[in-house]
């Protein structure tokens, strides 16, 4: 719903809130219900939360509409502007907008923001994120020149609190906040112990071209166990895969993007007389980088100033002609990055010196890996999830552990993989979702929700569920799947619109998973069932495919 403040719009227009429910779980393992202790009501779409120690960090997200309170006043074809000349009109609107537009937005914006029990001396720190280093703004006589992203376009708030100390005021939570403008209305959010990083995509233009490039915009938090306060920003060129792609160590960010390639619009040209076509120039070719920034020392929280943070070292020319970054792994003083078109670099990057990153080895295979995760202590053993592909025709064959031995960073090998290929697709949403990646290090099983899709329609072929894998230095081993949902029940059996999340859990050395519509339990030694909850029994109020691509 479109929200409006005494009939007027709001600036802030959030499509839902935030709950956030705190409960005491003391009686839940003697058979006791949960009780909730206290409750706060935040506005803006839930983005992101983290936790460290006993101290929650949760990001909201708001989008902002200046439509009424900044474009439409100063717009030329109001009345009071209509009979003047550019001249006339450019003076006239810049003097309505310092005298009365800016400060009632403003005023508005305080008023929307800022809760009557806080003060703003931690919020509201402006994030115009608009690189002009390059940029000859003479040149630029447009909004849309100047900010092809906006300005405004979006609030983040980072609200803090401690679950086990907190000191209730009645049944309210008590949290504090920060805030910061981006010009984005999105943003994928990184955390260390004392750093939280937003990380947004915003878009300017490329010198001599009509086209727009992304940049990354990165402002940081310092964490507190009571609070977040804006600290540092900074921009990199290019955009970056995912929440992966982001690392804070020893005083310095490290990101990794990929700058897309880009063509001109499409220009016609004739041959002969009667056969025009569409050419279209390549402006910018697609390239992979890692830039190392260093976060200042000074950092004044009392400041009105937001601090830079200062590039220190980059690392250019990853992955070859038409690539871009597929994964990314940060550990400690490596990185690990996958590029891919049609075969997988798999790289070995020394960042010992934050000023000089190198490459030290380079594993070229069919296929690519979306996510990396180290299973030893050392440190030289890593598991890859992601697709086979046939090299000549960059085809996906099929989900594809991969184990890489990383011990000599100057040779990278990839000691064995396992193709899930049984005659369709085949895809593990943990390539794109960590949290529905499960390894057991003292076990050494690897656990992952599995689809499989061929389009039949009989008792085989489709499969939803987890596959269990033996991990060794040198193998990975098929141990016993799960299947949440017969193959033909899928096509018969009209499904609730809404899905569970696809995780696995280890109880007593029990495998609890849930995924599709069912929460199952089995002995992870056996494979054995202990248990199914079916949460589609006696649907009445959906009728939905089970996945949504399948056709009728």
């Amino acid at each position: 719903t479109f929200r409006t403040m005494m009939g007027e719009p709001y600036i802030f227009q959030t499509y839902g809130n935030t709950h956030l429910r705190l409960y005491d779980l003391s009686n839940f393992a003697s058979g006791g219900g949960l009780t909730l202790l206290a409750y706060q009501d935040l506005s803006g779409s839930f983005q992101a939360a983290r936790a460290i120690d006993s101290t929650a960090h949760i990001v909201t997200m708001a989008t902002m509409q200046s439509r009424a309170f900044i474009d439409t006043p100063l717009a030329k074809w109001q009345t009071q502007f209509q009979e003047m000349t550019d001249e006339q009109y450019h003076i006239a609107a810049a003097d309505l907008a310092e005298e009365t537009v800016v400060p009632e937005y403003v005023d508005r914006i305080m008023s929307e923001t800022i809760p009557q029990d806080q003060d703003c001396s931690n919020m509201l720190r402006l994030g115009l994120l608009q690189s002009s280093d390059y940029i000859e703004f003479e040149n630029r006589t447009t909004m849309m020149d100047l900010y092809p992203s906006g300005v405004l376009n979006g609030y983040a708030e980072v609200t803090t609190f401690d679950m086990a100390t907190n000191v209730f005021n009645g049944t309210k939570l008590l949290t504090t906040a920060a805030g910061a403008f981006l010009p984005t209305t999105s943003s994928q959010v990184y955390a260390s112990d004392t750093m939280m990083i937003l990380a947004s995509v915003s878009y300017d233009l490329v010198p001599g071209t009509n086209q727009h490039s992304p940049y990354t915009y990165l402002f940081g938090f310092s964490l507190t166990p009571d609070r977040s306060v804006p600290a540092a920003m900074a921009t990199v060129p290019g955009y970056i895969l995912n929440t992966f792609s982001l690392d804070h160590h020893d005083g310095h960010i490290r990101v990794a993007t990929t700058i897309p390639e880009l063509f001109s619009n499409p220009t016609p040209i004739s041959i002969g007389v009667s056969n025009p076509f569409m050419q279209r120039t390549q402006v910018q070719n697609i390239s992979n980088q890692l830039y190392i920034l260093e976060i200042p020392d000074d950092i004044d929280p009392t400041s009105n100033e937001t601090a830079q943070m200062t590039q220190v070292g980059v690392l250019e020319g990853l992955g070859h002609e038409g690539e871009s970054i597929f994964a990314v792994r940060f550990l400690d003083a490596l990185a690990f990055v996958v590029t891919f078109r049609q075969t997988d670099p798999f790289y070995t990057i020394d960042l010992s010196d934050p000023t000089n990153p190198t490459i030290m080895g380079e594993l070229q295979i069919p296929g690519f890996s979306n996510y990396l995760h180290p299973i030893n202590d050392e440190q030289t053993l890593v598991l890859g999830v992601g697709q086979d592909v046939n090299p000549e025709t960059g085809r996906n064959l099929g989900l594809q552990i991969s184990l890489f031995d990383v011990s000599d960073l100057t040779a990278p090998k990839q000691v064995t993989k396992y193709v899930v290929n049984e005659g369709g697709s085949s895809y593990s949403s943990a390539q794109n979702n960590h949290l529905a990646f499960r390894y057991l290090k003292e076990s050494r099983v690897l656990i992952l929700p599995v689809s499989l899709y061929d389009r039949s329609r009989g008792e085989v072929g489709n499969f939803d569920g987890f596959f269990t894998f033996d991990i060794t230095d040198t193998t990975v081993t098929p141990r016993f799947n799960i299947s949440h949902v017969q193959s033909s029940d899928m096509w018969s059996y009209c499904w609730y619109p809404a899905t569970l999340p696809q995780r696995s859990m280890v109880f007593s050395g029990n495998l609890v998973t849930t995924k599709g519509h069912s929460i199952l339990s089995h002995s992870l030694a056996e494979g054995t069932k202990n248990w199914e909850l079916d949460l589609d029994t006696n649907n009445t109020k959906g009728c939905s495919l089970y996945f949504p691509f399948m056709i009728r």
